[in-house]
């Protein structure tokens, strides 16, 4: 009996834990939940809550942790423990990324038993760190570890709590290799599990949904998500300001993908005021808002192109003023450039653009900067005046150099359309294979979506072309007066 009780309080603790934005908030929470056997007593509750409010995360702070180990956790009952290294846990994964504990896992393992729960949520942030460096094949392990135990947890609300982090985990490494299907099954059931439990961590499951969606090329999908009020309340009380600002930019930039450009001003001022109201605001969050600001004007005035590229420049002085240098940032003005030229069917311009981003982009190791360089490429494929078959050829040879799944579907297609006015059978019929493999890697209404949007809404204007051309350069082949071919 004992074990069962002891299984219900640990389920408990992290329900709290996970719920909450503070330690003292989450102790009030298992205190109005009823009786707490074993208790915690207050003068430790109150050292627990102190040290993590005031923990500042740093290089050398392992020493500041394993003394607040020594004096105020390691004596406590498993379960208390198990809380404390939690709310560590949380902290740590809250720091600024060039801030890690290089010893976390081994301060953890002086209080805690193999079996713990808090060993998910450590693996999961391990994998999160591994992802965010490029190191893939390291964040799979350590994901796949984190899953084995949610398996082998029997308690079941333990075994959700715990998995809600994972999924979330599977799902944003599923995306950076490409699997966008798995992706979404993974995100889905993350946000499904923050919904029912109420976790803090449902504002950021929304919002790594949402970016799945826009980089699926859904802006509208991604959109409404961005713009939920409930989860926007809920991110704004348990995160605070920076994540709300995060979401109104990038509801603003949906909503410019879409030309909802009213809906887009209104986010960007929305986010522009939390900026000004925020005692010390983030200089990318501000170079963003510019950045923003500045493609609202291109995409939606016709003579606002001086503004929209000064508003353009301040984001890129932001950006270039950090150290290091945000270079995510700046390739993404470029990008933002590079299109108003295509719109502009300024050829010469986008080429010079294009090129800067593709020798940057690969230098620098930003894959998403260089995939949509590579569509941009694609699309002049579908331009009135397309580059001659030798370019073809080179870029056909470099499309494997895109890792969205939903980009390469764009480039394909660009290059589909293209084939059926100007190519051969054969080159039709290769590059509809490739469309076709892209089902396994896309959800299924995504993959539809995009197919009607690139492929069957531009098909018959290809071929129409063709045989204008054929016409053309043949000469009428039906006779005027009786309708039979005679030529």
């Amino acid at each position: 009996m004992k074990s069962a009780l002891n299984q219900d309080l640990r389920a408990r603790i992290l329900h709290s834990a996970l719920r909450s934005s503070s330690a003292s908030e989450a102790l009030d929470l298992l205190q109005g939940s009823g009786a707490l056997e074993p208790a915690l007593p207050a003068n430790r509750a109150n050292a627990i809550d102190g040290f993590l409010r005031d923990l500042s995360i740093e290089e050398d702070s392992g020493s500041q942790v394993r003394e607040w180990i020594d004096a105020s956790v390691k004596d406590l009952p498993q379960e208390w423990r198990e809380f404390a290294f939690t709310g560590l846990i949380l902290k740590h994964a809250q720091a600024p990324r060039g801030r890690v504990f290089s010893r976390l896992e081994e301060l953890l393992a002086t209080g805690l038993d193999a079996e713990s729960y808090c060993w998910v949520l450590l693996r999961v942030q391990q994998a999160g760190l591994m992802r965010a460096g490029g190191k893939l094949p390291r964040a799979d392990v350590y994901l796949k570890e984190a899953e084995q135990r949610v398996r082998d947890t029997e308690h079941p609300l333990l075994r959700d709590l715990c998995d809600a982090p994972t999924v979330q985990g599977r799902g944003l490494y599923a995306q950076a290799t490409g699997d966008y299907s798995l992706a979404l099954q993974s995100l889905d059931r993350a946000l499904s599990l923050s919904e029912e439990y109420q976790l803090r961590l449902l504002p950021i499951v929304s919002s790594n949904l949402a970016s799945l969606h826009w980089a699926s090329g859904q802006a509208e999908k991604a959109m409404k998500l961005h713009l939920s009020a409930d989860t926007r309340d809920l991110g704004g009380r348990r995160i605070g300001s920076s994540w709300l600002i995060r979401s109104h930019l990038s509801a603003a930039k949906c909503a410019i993908d879409c030309e909802e450009f009213l809906v887009a001003d209104m986010e960007l001022r929305a986010a522009r005021q939390l900026l000004r109201e925020t005692t010390s605001p983030s200089a990318l969050l501000m170079g963003y808002q510019k950045l923003y600001a500045g493609e609202l004007i291109l995409r939606s005035h016709e003579s606002g192109a001086e503004q929209g590229f000064d508003r353009i420049e301040e984001a890129c002085q932001i950006f270039e003023a950090e150290d290091p240098q945000h270079h995510a940032g700046l390739l993404e003005a470029k990008i933002t450039i590079a299109q108003h030229a295509i719109r502009s069917d300024d050829h010469r311009r986008m080429f010079i653009i294009l090129h800067k981003i593709l020798e940057e982009a690969s230098e620098l190791g930003c894959l998403e900067a260089r995939a949509r360089a590579l569509v941009f490429e694609s699309s002049l494929f579908v331009s009135e005046t397309p580059p001659i078959r030798e370019a073809y050829d080179d870029l056909v040879t470099r499309l494997h150099l895109i890792n969205n799944p939903a980009l390469l579907m764009q480039a394909l297609s660009n290059l589909f359309v293209h084939s059926l006015r100007y190519l051969e059978l054969s080159d039709q019929a290769f590059l509809m294979a490739r469309l076709r493999r892209l089902q396994t890697v896309l959800d299924e209404s995504c993959f539809q979506d995009l197919y009607e949007t690139y492929i069957e809404q531009r098909y018959s204007w290809a071929i129409e072309n063709r045989l204008a051309d054929l016409l053309e350069q043949e000469g009428s082949v039906f006779d005027s007066e009786s309708g039979d071919p005679t030529k």
